[in-house]
């Protein structure tokens, strides 16, 4: 094997399809659900095809979403309530006169 001519495959399953594009299995099924992706049965496998693979990387400038879209605002953030413990059983019946 040179280094003029390396040797890439021709598909890849869908579980190492999700770890090269780093998009999950379910994500890859969607896009061949709606025809973005091509696949083909290998035995009982499906695959995908790498060139597509790497088309699909190429047409996403880093394949991330903007940070801010998880983010709450701050409004969002002053709003919301702290969780409170909920009361044990026994608390409750202390409270409603009921003795143990």
């Amino acid at each position: 094997m040179s280094e003029e001519f390396p040797i890439r495959p021709i598909h890849v399953p869908i579980a190492v399809a999700a770890k090269i594009v780093g998009e999950s299995r379910a994500t890859l099924y969607a896009a061949i659900k709606r025809g973005e992706l091509t696949a083909a049965q290998a035995g009982a496998r499906t695959v995908l095809f790498y060139d597509e693979l790497e088309a699909r990387c190429a047409a996403r400038p880093l394949g991330l979403r903007p940070v801010t879209d998880n983010l709450r605002t701050e409004k969002q953030r002053a709003a919301r309530q702290p969780r409170r413990k909920p009361k044990s059983r026994s608390k409750i019946r202390l409270q409603r006169g009921e003795h143990l």
